[in-house]
């Protein structure tokens, strides 16, 4: 089982560094031999869990367009959940593997409940913390989302936690988030995570000048165009430079939904950026849409489906707010 399962690890490796979608369903099938020989062979189980949970995802590039149907693959997402639940080696575990059907069944209460066991028996974990701030957020208990991100940020332990945190607390507290990047660079521990995340911090706190020394540093060390261009037309836009916000955008071939997302915002596009979510305002893609709830600029009440799943659970979160740094469509 061992052997089987190193085996899926190294095709699963190859996918990755190939952006190889295909092979989904042959490392799938490798992880079931996994199973097949040791039924409670957890960290397979587990495997098994993750990959199907990426195949219900259409935003990711793990996600094949080939292969089985969503009914079969929820089905295998299923089948996984309950065999990682039932060998789970402990309880941490087991609420991990029912936090990730929580959230694709899109229960929002169930999400926070289990964060917060976990939170309770490990204390120490920054993904609870972390993922607490986040959906504290999503669903407007602020002053909770504040005290968990305060606890992740002391738990933060390399520049994906820093990034993450920063993040999310720019939507809770300026003040607080700009103390977290003063403290990164008085440490000069900054990454392009950081960097990327706490230019619009800044801009939030109307300091254009120290935003756009994020974009320089963020510059010299990636080579993502989508982050280096959105950066640029979030600046210019601050700046009242509309015109070279929409020829930054008009400019740049936008590769993924949640960036073309980000740039029409930005750009004041409302109806249009809408238009391009709708697709997952389904029973099927719930879930994806849940995460855009990341964004107080992002309005729920424009999806029928997402909207009714908020009301019926209680969902009362904070009203729309505008961006600091939105173009205006008048300008």
């Amino acid at each position: 089982a061992w052997e089987t399962y190193l085996r899926a690890l190294a095709m699963q490796g190859e996918a990755n560094e190939t952006v190889n979608s295909s092979m989904a369903f042959e490392i799938a099938a490798t992880f079931d031999e996994a199973v097949a020989i040791d039924p409670s062979f957890f960290d397979a189980h587990l495997q098994l869990v993750e990959l199907w949970f990426s195949q219900l995802d259409i935003t990711t590039t793990a996600h094949s367009p080939f292969g089985p149907g969503y009914e079969e693959r929820l089905a295998r997402f299923k089948a996984a959940v309950a065999g990682a639940i039932k060998h789970a080696r402990s309880d941490v575990d087991r609420l991990w593997v029912e936090y990730n059907m929580a959230t694709v069944e899109v229960r929002f209460h169930d999400q926070i409940r289990i964060l917060e066991q976990i939170a309770a028996l490990a204390p120490d974990d920054f993904e609870a913390w972390g993922r607490l701030l986040q959906h504290y957020q999503r669903v407007g208990e602020l002053d909770k989302a504040r005290d968990a991100g305060i606890k992740a940020w002391a738990l933060r332990q390399d520049d994906d936690n820093q990034a993450s945190v920063i993040y999310q607390m720019r939507r809770i507290d300026t003040a607080e988030t700009l103390q977290m990047i003063d403290a990164l660079e008085a440490e000069g521990t900054g990454s392009t995570g950081t960097y990327y995340q706490a230019h619009r911090a800044l801009l939030d706190a109307g300091q254009l000048e120290r935003a756009r020394e994020m974009i320089d540093k963020y510059e010299l060390r990636s080579i993502d165009a989508d982050g280096s261009t959105i950066m640029r037309v979030r600046q210019a836009c601050a700046e009242g430079r509309v015109s070279d916000a929409g020829s930054l955008y008009e400019g740049h071939v936008v590769r993924r939904s949640n960036t073309h997302w980000l740039f029409l915002t930005t750009l004041g596009r409302h109806e249009e950026a809408n238009e391009l979510l709708r697709q997952y305002d389904t029973p099927e893609h719930l879930f994806i849409l849940t995460g855009f709830l990341d964004y107080r600029t992002f309005d729920p009440r424009e999806f029928p489906l997402l909207w009714r799943t908020m009301q019926a659970q209680d969902i009362y979160r904070a009203p729309v707010r505008q961006q600091t740094f939105q173009c205006s469509r008048d300008a």
